[in-house]
């Protein structure tokens, strides 16, 4: 294949020799060559979406600085710089970039620059400071206090990093206070914002202004004089010995100005921040005569950026979040983000939540919810995302709007965790929560049926007792009568042995009732207000308690076992109040409300505390509140020390299953 060459742009029709196959050829190479520029261009435009997404993520931390920030090159050419610094120069930042520095700054001060820069980059990693002039677009002055620090730049070769502050009105208070008359100089310390301090070489105030006692919260300069007799025993104990160090090292280098910041003793006891510049003035021979400080309080300052750290802190480390502008453009993500979704900021910063949605939600929801942002400020809620494995999780998200300055919004704050986890663990709790409900219903369906036939046993063997034993008993002491009235006239000693041993009889036949009455009472067979009415009666006769029962219906009835539970239950408190209570009068009511059956047990007596009853155990209670669920009910036990006691309780009529007490 032939390869034709030529200074110009040729055509086709240049060739008229070209076959139709080199031709063909020919095309084919310009295709390829044209799909390679493509793809170059395409990746050269990702690049620079990727730079221009990176750029805006750091926009309000960087942008809206108070202080301008600038990157500059070994060459003094400008690479970077905030709208700080151009604001700071009165140009367009655009116009910035690509500039010599230097063209930036007073002539004058050039060599104070070009100093810096030398001592910098000579030790990289080391911060030096110092103060010059730079020109505005309109041809003014202003002082500026210029903080560098060598670094290596994206290419690896060393760039400066540097941090304007604008201090051109603490060098017009320096400058008046060095040059302008007594008169003139109070006349501007005075009315200054900024706090002004002269102190001579044995630290005593030679001047204070009144902006200086104001910031310290005193009156007036007579009362701080009156009060304070050396300044820096106002300086926080830790602060003390670093300012003395720093000022005697500067003094001992005869340095003519000096910056440093440090804590400060309000008048109502707690600590300002201060940063002061300092103006030492020596005499002929280099001895200190006195220290002119200009003073600010930069109290909020470290505060907002104490709150920049730890929110800079949290942001790393807490739940997942996101921002957004106001067109709901994610701006920036923390490393939470990416954990929880898969994506990575690169692929979420640029674009809209939307790419997370999962489809559960319509858009209604969301309308509901952005209503809620723009009307509260704030929004939370669960909610269902996508991950980027296609996986739906459940989120708890909360959204609140962040204001600027002028009252507007400008971004919105998108902070969520996963829920997943914290469902599965409910729905887990839930069900071994069920099966507990339902182990415990059936332990006590177990318990009501041993109840249930121990009072069978009960009543049988009470029965047996009764009827066998009391019979055989009976049948005794009718044979005892029987012999002595045939013996006793014959034989007269056998008479009192016969009446002794029909006593003995007698006593046992009462035992065997009181044994078949504390088995099964005879009043149990009656119903259930007769069998409670005995239970009283029998509780009084056997104490100095009055005890009555309060029964409108006497018609309320239940199963034979249900009367029983019940008939268990009185007797239980009752047993409690003789052994604990201490009681005069003891009150049982028993009456029909609806379907159900209520019953209460009062007394006057010593009372107790539930809350430390229960954590002793004590098994009555414990029986009483098993049997009342059984039944279906449910118990109130009111008691407090010296205030009596009541036991209410409320149980169905009809047979129903127990439901567990929440």
């Amino acid at each position: 294949m032939k390869v034709y060459e030529s200074e110009g742009a040729r055509t086709f029709g240049d060739f008229p020799d070209l076959s139709p196959q080199a031709m063909g050829e020919a095309l084919a190479n310009l295709r390829l060559h044209q799909i390679e520029l493509e793809m170059q261009n395409d990746e050269l435009r990702r690049t620079q979406a990727a730079l221009d997404t990176a750029n805006s993520r750091y926009f309000d931390f960087y942008d809206l600085a108070p202080v301008g920030y600038l990157t500059v090159s070994q060459q003094a050419v400008i690479l970077q710089a905030n709208l700080s610094t151009a604001q700071l120069l009165g140009v367009p930042r655009a116009t910035l970039i690509g500039k010599l520095l230097p063209s930036y700054i007073f002539s004058s001060d050039a060599d104070a620059y070009y100093l810096l820069c030398k001592q910098v980059f000579a030790s990289q990693g080391v911060q030096a400071t110092t103060e010059l002039r730079m020109q505005q677009a309109d041809g003014s002055l202003l002082w500026v206090s210029v903080q560098a620090i060598a670094v290596a730049g994206d290419a690896g070769a060393p760039v400066l990093r540097l941090v304007l502050s604008d201090i051109t009105r603490r060098r017009q208070l320096e400058q008046l206070a060095k040059e302008a008359s007594e008169d003139k100089f109070r006349l501007v310390a005075d009315n200054t914002l900024d706090g002004i301090l002269i102190v001579g070489a044995d630290d005593r105030i030679e001047y204070v202004s009144p902006a200086y006692v104001q910031q310290l919260g005193y009156h007036d300069v007579d009362e701080f004089n009156a009060l304070v007799a050396s300044v820096f025993a106002l300086v926080h104990p830790r602060d003390q010995y670093a300012l003395r160090t720093e000022m005697d090292r500067a003094t001992a280098s005869n340095a003519r100005d000096q910056l440093f910041s440090y804590r400060i003793q309000h008048r109502l006891g707690h600590y300002l921040w201060r940063e002061s510049s300092a103006k030492y003035q020596y005499d002929e021979a280099g001895r200190l005569l006195r220290t002119c400080f200009v003073v600010r309080d930069i109290t909020q300052r470290r505060q907002v950026e104490e709150v920049l750290r730890i929110a800079a802190a949290a942001f790393e480390t807490m739940d997942a979040i996101l921002i957004t502008d106001t067109r709901s453009v994610i701006r920036m993500v923390n490393p939470a983000f990416t954990k929880s979704t898969g994506y990575t900021a690169d692929e979420a910063v640029g674009q809209t939540p939307r790419f997370l949605r999962s489809g559960r939600h319509n858009d209604d929801y969301f309308h509901q919810l952005w209503d809620t942002v723009c009307g509260t400020g704030r929004w939370q809620g669960e909610i269902w995302d996508r991950h980027k494995d296609g996986a739906i999780v459940l989120k708890w998200l909360s959204i609140t709007a962040v204001k600027g300055v002028d009252g507007d919004v400008s971004h919105y704050v998108c902070s969520y965790f996963d829920l997943s986890e914290r469902k599965r663990a409910e729905a887990a709790w839930l069900d071994m929560n069920h099966n507990l409900a339902q182990s415990r219903q059936q332990l006590r369906q177990l318990v009501a049926s041993n109840e249930a036939r121990l009072e069978q046993e009960k009543r049988h063997i009470a029965r047996e007792v009764h009827d066998e034993l009391g019979q055989v008993l009976t049948a005794l002491r009718m044979d005892l009568s029987l012999a002595i009235i045939r013996h006793s006239s014959s034989v007269p000693a056998l008479e009192a042995e016969l009446t002794g041993m029909k006593k003995l009889v007698d006593r046992a036949i009462l035992g065997v009732r009181a044994v078949a009455t504390s088995l099964r009472p005879v009043a149990l067979d009656m119903g259930l207000v007769p069998s409670i009415a005995w239970l009283c009666q029998e509780f009084a006769r056997h104490g100095d308690v009055a005890c009555t029962l309060e029964a409108p219906d006497a018609s309320v009835e239940m199963e034979a076992n249900r009367n029983v539970v019940i008939f268990r239950i009185v007797q239980e408190s009752l047993t409690n109040i003789r052994k604990y209570a201490q009681a005069s009068l003891v009150t049982v009511s028993l009456l029909r409300r609806g379907v159900d059956l209520l019953l209460e047990i009062r007394d006057n007596g010593l009372g107790f505390d539930p809350a430390a009853v229960a954590r002793r155990g004590s098994l009555g209670l414990v029986g009483i509140r098993e049997r009342v669920i059984s039944l279906g009910g449910q118990i109130d036990i009111n008691s407090a020390p010296e205030q009596g006691t009541t036991i209410a309780v409320v149980i169905p009529l009809e047979q129903v299953l127990a439901k567990e007490l929440k």
